[in-house]
């Protein structure tokens, strides 16, 4: 009985839960491929950059801002007082978006690095 009882109050709870947020791949997947949100995007400064001036306003030069080839998430360590930035622009697989995204610019600029 106790089974029955969590199975009904899950899926109300997953019942409720869709239809609050309204969650809809076809326009998650509209935005994803944006080109107006791209350009606008590719305006700002690089994440080692916004560190760097962030830290500045904040008056540390103790903090160590390093970028990471390897991952694609950026944090903070306490223990070795450092920044760890992903490489956002680093292709990790031939199926990330923003990696196709940068080939095609590079074709079109000439401007590979």
């Amino acid at each position: 009985m106790e089974n029955i009882i969590c199975i009904v109050l899950l899926s109300l709870s997953f019942i409720i839960f869709k239809i609050i947020f309204k969650i809809n791949i076809k326009k998650a997947k509209a935005i994803q491929e944006n080109k107006e949100l791209e350009m606008l995007t590719n305006k700002f400064d690089k994440n080692y950059d916004i560190a760097k001036d962030m830290l500045d306003i904040l008056k540390n030069d103790t903090v160590k801002i390093e970028e990471a080839k390897d991952t694609k998430t950026s944090l903070y360590i306490w223990a070795t007082n450092k920044i760890i930035i992903a490489d956002a622009g680093r292709c990790l697989n031939g199926k990330d978006y923003n990696c196709r995204y940068e080939k095609q610019l590079c074709k079109t600029s000439n401007n590979c690095t």
